[in-house]
């Protein structure tokens, strides 16, 4: 839709949310995989 008010920057309609969506989700996946290791972790040494 901005497509059509902005010509020439489609491409970074498209491209920019979806960097965006790719950096959140790896950053996420990362910080819920080390809460999951210190979770793991603290059963361990009991």
């Amino acid at each position: 839709m901005l497509g059509a008010f902005f010509p020439g920057f489609e491409f970074y309609f498209i491209i920019g949310p979806a960097l965006l969506i790719a950096g959140f989700t790896a950053v996420y996946s990362y910080l819920e995989y080390q809460k999951e290791l210190k979770e793991n972790e603290s059963k361990i040494k009991t």
